[in-house]
């Protein structure tokens, strides 16, 4: 059987490229399937089209896949400024994948209806207001990404696609959930956020085998409480939404994994919570909570922890019972001192303690010998601890923004150091061991009184480094 030649368009993925710099503005924190377009899903693409000869792009390409449709299965017809679909498309019976994004439909035609074989289907960045009613034809659908549109209601005729297993519709304008999940039983990632959404869908609940839910950026108000029911929930996002408790149902999550409720008006955390055997990650930041529930140590499965932006004047001590913590975030507090036994978390590799009220460095840092990243930057720390120049492991060490007006000479121990910030301190030379760091690649010195005779020292006697001044 005769393949079909390659057509890659070079505009078009550098077009794309561009695109996907706005649409991954989002923190890393809980890495839930998205629908943007992120540098690794183009990487992706073009992988599809490297390996798959029957790939066709833009117009140009679908016009020749039209002459000799037999085999093609992947059409890219995002950036055409398309405000129709050309209804010969029905000639392509073996198309599993259409890339209709970035365009300018309002609908679809009735004949894409009769590809039984589509697999994938993007209408992202496009003017629906609604679902166009040609979807729900298509029986073998297993991916739709239909984000930012102009649609307000996931309509219930949604339960006809009987083998979707990925659903993405962020920034529309949802208000209204009419579908019935749990006919879609093989639904494992599903992404509402960015809509305005003022409730936790009972149906929701109903979807029996959801991996992946993601209701950021919405208005939501509580956590409906037959959440329990879904039993197969690992990543959940709630970020940035208006929910102020969090009821002790969701500790009936077996195997929920990730939890980001970041950005609410959180104040209580029901101790129920705390039965999360299996959670990993949680993001409490920027929310209204005075303490932790008192049984918080039981989540002995937590390897990432970020309660930023709390204003806990006390650090909480229950997190010194968690060991399998790698990552703690606890910047943004009023913590004056961090307790000695901060060295049981010998597990850790990142402390971020930025932007606290802190004199000096933690206790017994030194003992935490796999630490890769420390942040103590915008404190009133006034002298540096040599005791840290232990840590040869450490590969980040930010000190912006505190009181220190010297760095030991035994800092050069610190062998794996790609990147030292020391703006705005006090510091008017480096010590001359500096040039001994043979992994040091930037040191970040503005805002030191550092003297211009100091500066041209530097730049001639540590040339392999750059200097920030």
């Amino acid at each position: 059987m005769k393949k079909i030649l390659l057509f890659i368009s070079i505009f078009g993925l550098i077009a794309n490229l561009s695109y996907s710099q706005d649409d991954n503005s989002k923190p890393e924190f809980n890495r839930i399937k998205r629908g943007s377009r992120t540098l690794d899903s183009i990487r992706q693409q073009f992988k599809e089209r490297k390996e798959n000869p029957n790939f066709k792009r833009g117009i140009e390409g679908f016009e020749e896949a039209i002459k000799n449709p037999r085999d093609v299965n992947n059409i890219n017809l995002s950036n055409q400024n398309l405000t129709s679909v050309p209804i010969n498309i029905k000639n392509l019976k073996d198309l599993e994948r259409l890339d209709l994004s970035r365009n300018q439909l309002v609908d679809l035609p009735a004949e894409l209806g009769t590809l039984e074989k589509i697999k994938f289907l993007r209408l992202s960045f496009n003017k629906f207001i609604k679902f166009p009613d040609v979807i729900f034809k298509l029986k073998s659908l297993e991916v739709l990404e239909i984000n930012d549109n102009q649609i307000n209601i996931i309509p219930k005729e949604l339960a006809n696609l009987v083998n979707l297993k990925k659903l993405v519709i962020d920034k529309n304008d949802i208000k209204k959930i009419d579908v019935d999940f749990s006919k879609l039983n093989k639904l494992t990632d599903l992404s509402i956020k960015n809509n305005g959404i003022t409730e936790f869908f009972e149906s929701l609940t109903t979807s029996d085998n959801l991996i992946n839910l993601d209701l950021s950026n919405n208005k939501i108000k509580s956590i409906d409480k037959k959440i329990a029911q879904m039993k197969s929930l690992k990543n959940l996002d709630l970020q940035n939404n208006l929910i102020s408790s969090i009821t002790d149902e969701i500790g009936k999550l077996p195997d929920l994994t990730t939890l980001n409720i970041s950005s609410n008006p959180l104040d209580t955390i029901k101790e129920g919570f705390c039965n999360l055997a299996k959670l990993q990650k949680l993001d409490i930041s920027n929310s209204n909570i005075k303490q932790l529930p008192k049984n918080f140590a039981k989540l002995q499965d937590i390897a990432m922890l970020k309660i930023s932006d709390v204003k806990f004047s006390h650090f909480p001590t229950d997190i010194l019972e968690l060991k399998n913590l790698t990552d703690l975030y606890l910047d943004k507090n009023s913590f004056s001192d961090i307790p000695e036994s901060l060295f049981k978390l010998g597990q850790l590799k990142t402390l971020v303690l930025k932007n606290n009220n802190l004199t000096k460095f933690p206790a017994n840092l030194n003992k935490i010998e796999g630490l890769r990243t420390i942040d103590l930057s915008d404190n009133k720390i006034t002298n540096f601890d040599n005791s840290v120049v232990n840590l040869t492991n450490l590969n980040s060490l930010n000190l912006n923004n505190n009181q220190i007006s010297k760095l030991p000479d035994e800092i050069s121990n610190l062998e794996n150091l790609r990147m030292l910030y020391i703006d705005n301190n006090k510091i008017e030379k480096l010590p001359t061991t500096i040039k001994d760091m043979k992994n040091l690649k930037v040191i970040m010195l503005k805002g030191n009184p550092i003297s211009d005779s100091e500066k041209t020292n530097l730049k001639n006697n540590l040339k392999g480094i750059r200097m920030i001044f």
